[in-house]
């Protein structure tokens, strides 16, 4: 290993003998290794929306069907089924955005997150064109689900079952 430069800093330079190929300095090694940092931690962000996902979409449909007095009690947390299943079904889009999303960075060839959020992802690696968009693209669709979603489901038991006919009176 090469010995400390004036100011004690290491200073990678390769040895014709050891290592013919260039190596970074301390600089590049550490700008790099934020790059890289910056998208692990999009990963798991990302990795943990979809937990949070899985969890809210489970527990609406575990709400739809909780029951006082058994099965054909009354509902314990009253709530409008046909809103329930459309705040589902947002929560689902916004998990298949992120589930594109995390597949993505585990194949992806860009050094940093800022990198990676400009380049086009898609559901399959070799998807058709209309089916690749921008990584922030993604993104904003998979925030943008979860938003919507969440706001219907509050309508949603907000409403309770006594709101319109078509909420299951």
């Amino acid at each position: 290993m090469n010995e400390p430069s004036e100011g004690g800093r290491h200073t990678l330079v390769p040895s014709p003998e050891t290592d013919p190929a260039p190596t970074l300095t301390s600089a590049e090694d550490v700008k790099l290794s934020e790059q890289i940092k910056s998208l692990e931690l999009l990963y798991d962000y990302t990795k943990f929306h979809i937990g949070a996902y899985l969890t809210l979409a489970s527990a609406f449909m575990a709400a739809l069907a909780l029951k006082q007095g058994g099965a054909h009690g009354d509902l314990l947390l009253p709530a409008c089924s046909p809103l329930v299943l459309v705040a589902v079904a947002f929560i689902m889009v916004a998990g298949f955005a992120g589930g594109v999303i995390v597949s993505s960075i585990t194949q992806t060839d860009a050094r940093g997150s800022a990198e990676f959020l400009k380049s086009e992802i898609g559901p399959l690696r070799y998807s058709k064109r209309w089916l690749r968009y921008r990584a922030l693209s993604w993104t904003e669709l998979e925030h943008t689900a979860f938003w919507v979603g969440l706001g219907v489901a509050v309508l949603a038991f907000a409403l309770g079952d006594k709101g319109a006919t078509w909420c299951g009176r």
